[in-house]
């Protein structure tokens, strides 16, 4: 079934056109995330609605910034470990 799934895929990808990443763009992409930079994310949320599926508005991750910040910089930290986006160009 997965190889099925994957011809299919590469005969779409085929067929279009994809944009390819300057080598600029791609160390931008792999830069790591720093605490500063998702402290300026939670920062500039709209407090009145929900970033995401969990359904907490932009009020709460402001308030509980301090508490949030070091969950989810080592969440990215480890969905990022042993991935680059170069190799996700085609």
């Amino acid at each position: 079934m997965k190889i099925q799934q994957s011809k299919q895929m590469d005969k779409f990808l085929g067929t279009h056109t994809l944009p390819k990443f300057k080598q600029e763009e791609i160390e931008n992409l792999n830069r790591p995330i720093t605490s500063d930079k998702i402290e300026s994310v939670i920062k500039n949320l709209p407090t009145n609605k929900s970033p995401g599926p969990d359904g907490f508005p932009g009020e709460f991750y402001q308030t509980f910034k301090a508490e949030i910040i070091p969950i989810l910089l080592k969440l990215f930290q480890k969905n990022r470990k042993g991935r680059k986006t170069s190799r996700l160009i085609l």
